[in-house]
C-alpha cells in the first residue's frame, strides 16, 4: 500500500535526490580525509580545535538553512505554477536576508574570537588555536551562505543535476590543499585545522562561479538581467517571513540546543570534543549524507504537488515517502557497523577514544532511526506542505527539554561517558516522530501558499 504511488514519484524523487546524495557523500568522504589528516597532524587536539570553532557557524547555518527551507516552499509551488518571476522574487528574498545574516556572522568572528570560544570551551589550548581559525574562516560565511541559497533554487526547481559536479571537485580541490596545508606547503601560520580555514575560504569562491557557470550554460531561468528581480515586494518578504520564520525559530532553536551540547562536550573530560567530532564527521555525516538528499526530494515533490492542488496525492505520497526514508537509514547504519573498524584504523587517536567512539556508534544507529523517520515527516512532508509552526513547537520543546536537559545533567553533573550522553541527545527522536504521526494522519498540515 505504501509504495503502490505511481511511477512520476520514484522518478522524481530518484532524479532530485541522487545528485544530492553525491554531493553529500563527497562531502562525507572529505570530513573522513579530514579527520584522518587532522590526527596525524596535532592529534586530538588539532580536531578539537576544528570542531570548536566551526561549532560557532553553526547557530547563523541553521538561520539560512531554515530561511532557504522556508523561501524554498514558495520556489517549489511557484515552480508548479510556472511562475518564473516568483521563483526569482523568492529566490532575491532569500538571498538579501541571508547575507546579511552571514555577514553578522563574519563581524563577530573577526572582532570577538576569544569571547565566543571561552563560551564553547574551557580549555584554554583550544580557545587560543581556535582564535586565528576562527579569523580564517569567516571570509567563508558570506559564500556559504550564497551557495546554500542556489542549492536550494536548484533543488526546487529540478535542477539538482547542476550541483554535484561542482561539489565533486571543489571537495577533492579542498582535500588536496588540505593535505598540502597540513605538510606545511602554505607556511607555519596554515597548518593543523588553519589549514581546513584557508581551503574552505578558497573552495568557496571556486564552487559559486562553477553553479553559476553550469546554471548560465544551462539556460536556468534564475540567470538573466538584474531588472528581471526588480519588484521584490515588502507583501513577499512578509509572505516569506511568515513561512519562514517559525522554520528559522526552530533552526535557531536546535542551533541553540546544539550549541548547547558543545558547551557539554566541552566542559566533559579531555578529549571528548575530538571524540565528538570524529563520530559527527564521519558516521553522523555517513547517516545524514544517505538520507538528507531523499528527505529534500520529498519536500520539493510534496510542495509542488500541492501547489498543482493534488492534495490526495500528496498524502499518497507523504506514506510512501515515510516508509523509504526508514529502510534507507537501517540500511546506512549495517553499513556504518560493517566498516567501523575500518574507518577507526584510519585514525591516530588513542585506544580509549576508539572504544568510547565504538560505543558512540551503536548509540547513533538506534537513534537515527527515530530521527531519520521523524526528519522525512518534519522536513519532507509537513515543512513541504508549509506546516512550519507546528514543526517548530515540537522540535524546540522536545530538544530542549529532553535533548539538552538529560544531556546536562548526564556529561555536566554526572560526568557520564559521552556514549551516556549521546543517549540523553537521542531520547528525544521517539517522543518527536510520535507527535509528527498524528498530525500527518489529521492531514491539517496541507497548505497551499500561492
Amino acid at each position: 500500500m505504501f509504495l503502490k504511488v505511481g511511477k512520476d514519484f520514484y522518478r522524481d524523487i530518484f532524479k532530485i535526490s541522487w545528485p544530492l546524495t553525491i554531493r553529500m557523500m563527497v562531502w562525507w568522504g572529505f570530513s573522513v580525509v579530514t579527520c584522518v589528516l587532522l590526527s596525524y597532524s596535532g592529534g586530538e587536539h588539532s580536531i578539537s580545535t576544528f570542531s570548536v570553532g566551526a561549532d560557532f557557524f553553526t547557530p547563523f547555518v541553521h538561520l539560512v538553512e531554515g530561511l532557504s527551507i522556508g523561501g524554498g516552499i514558495f520556489i517549489a509551488q511557484y515552480y508548479g505554477k510556472k511562475d518564473k518571476i516568483g521563483v526569482r522574487r523568492s529566490f532575491g528574498v532569500l538571498f538579501i536576508v541571508s547575507f546579511v545574516l552571514s555577514l553578522i556572522a563574519m563581524i563577530l568572528a573577526l572582532c570577538i574570537p576569544r569571547v565566543i570560544l571561552q563560551i564553547l570551551t574551557s580549555d584554554t589550548r583550544l580557545v587560543e588555536a581556535g582564535v586565528y581559525y576562527l579569523r580564517i574562516i569567516c571570509f567563508s560565511y558570506c559564500l556559504d551562505s550564497f551557495i546554500k541559497n542556489l542549492e536550494y533554487l536548484l533543488q526546487n526547481t529540478y535542477a539538482t543535476d547542476i550541483i554535484y559536479v561542482p561539489a565533486v571537485i571543489c571537495y577533492i580541490i579542498r582535500s588536496i590543499l588540505v593535505a598540502l596545508g597540513i605538510r606545511g606547503h602554505f607556511g607555519h601560520a596554515f597548518v593543523g585545522a588553519n589549514a581546513v580555514a584557508l581551503s574552505t575560504v578558497i573552495v568557496k569562491v571556486v564552487n559559486i562561479s562553477l553553479l553559476l557557470i553550469l546554471m548560465y550554460r544551462k539556460k536556468h531561468m534564475a540567470i538573466c538581467r538584474l531588472s528581471k528581480y526588480r519588484g521584490i515586494s515588502s507583501k513577499l518578504f512578509w509572505k516569506i517571513g511568515k513561512i519562514s520564520s517559525p522554520v528559522m525559530l526552530s533552526e535557531w532553536f536546535n542551533a541553540f540546543v546544539l550549541a548547547g551540547y558543545v558547551m557539554v562536550y566541552g566542559h566533559m573530560t579531555p578529549g571528548t570534543l575530538a571524540q565528538k567530532a570524529i563520530i559527527y564527521a564521519i558516521f553522523d555525516t555517513f547517516a545524514l549524507s544517505s538520507f538528507s538528499g531523499f528527505v529534500k526530494a520529498v519536500s520539493t515533490k510534496i510542495g509542488a504537488t500541492i501547489g498543482k492542488g493534488d492534495e490526495k496525492k500528496a498524502v499518497q505520497y507523504s506514506n510512501a515517502a515515510l516508509f523509504l526514508g526508514t529502510v534507507i537509514i537501517i540500511l546506512a547504519g549495517i553499513i556504518l557497523q560493517i566498516m567501523r573498524p575500518y574507518f577507526l584504523g584510519l585514525l591516530d587517536i588513542s585506544s580509549e577514544s576508539k572504544l568510547e567512539i565504538s560505543k558512540c556508534l551503536n548509540v547513533l544507529c538506534v537513534g537515527w532511526i527515530f530521527r531519520a523517520a521523524g526528519e522525512t515527516c518534519r522536513r519532507g512532508m509537513l515543512t513541504g506542505g508549509g506546516d512550519t509552526l507546528f514543526c517548530t513547537l515540537v522540535e524546540n520543546i522536545s530538544n530542549f527539554v529532553l535533548g539538552l536537559g538529560s544531556a546536562f545533567v548526564m556529561g555536566i553533573i554526572y560526568k557520564l561517558p559521552l556514549h551516556i550522553v549521546f543517549i540523553a541527545v537521542y531520547i528525544s527522536e521517539p517522543v518527536k516522530l510520535i507527535f509528527y504521526l498524528f498530525r500527518i494522519k489529521s492531514k491539517k498540515w496541507i497548505n497551499n501558499l500561492t
